[in-house]
């Protein structure tokens, strides 16, 4: 068997499940078992092992409170702010000296931000990954170009699977979708990893337990 045969047959082999008729793979898995508890547990454990840092807080509050210690702590003095409601929410309680930039009207300026805070539309527990799905490119933006992103989360978002998510949008899949799963990594062709050359250097994720009080 030649190259050009061996290929194809992997290839062959690999699609051999998708569905004729629309084209698409079957992405159906098992889900996790053990309710709200086992998805925050797999989503901690999944967003650690990629170098992410999940901080479980009780309600918006206390999620003000967290952001509030990461912007001190690590002497933020500027912030861009998503147009997301419960990133905006939270971010109104937080009185500091950083500046807060809105990335609509601050389009230049969110790449010479220190950090930008978004909301997440949900959480993939199973690989530790955001789904990010704003309604403008601003919000995507804030997210991508800080270098040290800050999404909030709340449990009642966190799903198990990529199917599941998908499931969730639903019939209105956003145009533009993101998922993030943890730092921006990137590795040359002798496998050096180097954090940050791409997106953030550091990925922290509000996730806000609303399964009796509400976001809001």
């Amino acid at each position: 068997m030649n190259d050009r045969r061996w290929i194809l047959d992997r290839v062959h082999s690999a699609i051999a499940d998708v569905d004729r008729e629309n084209g698409l793979p079957d992405l159906s898995r098992e889900g996790i078992d053990g309710g709200i508890d086992a998805l925050v547990r797999r989503f901690t454990d999944e967003v650690e092992a990629v170098s992410g840092v999940v901080h479980h807080v009780a309600d918006i509050d206390a999620a003000a409170r967290e952001l509030d210690t990461l912007i001190r702590s690590n002497q933020i003095t500027s912030l861009a702010v998503s147009r997301d409601p419960l990133a905006r929410a939270i971010s109104s309680r937080v009185i500091g000296q950083h500046e807060v930039l809105d990335p609509e009207d601050n389009q230049d300026a969110i790449a010479e931000a220190d950090m930008g805070l978004t909301g997440a539309r949900l959480g993939i527990s199973e690989h530790g990954t955001l789904m990010l799905a704003p309604e403008d490119d601003h919000g995507r933006l804030a997210a991508l170009l800080p270098p040290h992103h800050v999404a909030i989360l709340a449990t009642s978002d966190l799903v198990g699977t990529l199917s599941e998510a998908l499931a969730r949008l639903g019939e209105e899949i956003p145009p533009t979708i993101t998922f993030v799963s943890g730092p921006s990594r990137t590795a040359d062709i002798e496998q050096t990893l180097v954090i940050g050359i791409h997106g953030p250097a550091r990925v922290d994720i509000i996730l806000v337990d609303d399964r009796e009080s509400g976001t809001t």
